[in-house]
């Protein structure tokens, strides 16, 4: 495989796992399966935007399906787990309004502005991956979208002062 063309592989391969993970999941329900994708999905987003940056081969083509393959893994997949996991009103508000977090961050012309989807997805991960008690995992998760919404708004003031 030629170097140049790595990159978008490593980011189409995080997608395909996240896919992949989302249906052995549901036929397993092993948080492993969650954890193990999401820890490829670390290694390849950082390949990924190192190895891009390092041959100078970014394109838009590369950021879109980075963006993409970043919903999909850190997106989706904390999404699943919580809502399989939880089976509560407040787990599917958490996965509602983090999705909507995804989608705004994304501006025009697919500028992110807020905190990287791959760290937040994997911090409200392991809020319920680890055994919380019910009350601190609802703070901590709270805690981590509002943030996150901020986040937005910050960067975004910050670009048009």
């Amino acid at each position: 495989m030629c170097l140049r063309a790595l990159p978008n592989a490593l980011s189409a391969l995080r997608l395909i796992i996240a896919i992949l993970a989302v249906y052995a999941y549901t036929v397993t329900v092993n948080g492993l399966v969650i954890v193990l994708a999401l820890s490829v999905g670390i290694v390849t987003d950082v390949l990924d935007g190192f190895i891009a940056r390092a041959q100078n081969v970014e394109s838009v083509l590369g950021h879109r399906l980075d963006i993409i393959a970043d919903a999909c893994c850190f997106g989706i997949l904390p999404c699943v787990y919580i809502v399989e996991r939880q089976q509560s009103r407040f787990a599917d508000a958490v996965c509602v309004l983090f999705v909507f977090y995804g989608l705004a961050r994304i501006g025009a012309g697919w500028r992110c502005a807020g905190i990287p989807l791959p760290l937040l997805g994997c911090l409200l991960f392991a809020t319920y991956y680890i055994a919380l008690l019910p009350s601190v995992r609802i703070f901590v998760a709270a805690v981590l979208i509002a943030v996150a919404f901020a986040s937005i708004a910050i960067e975004r003031r910050r670009r048009t002062s």
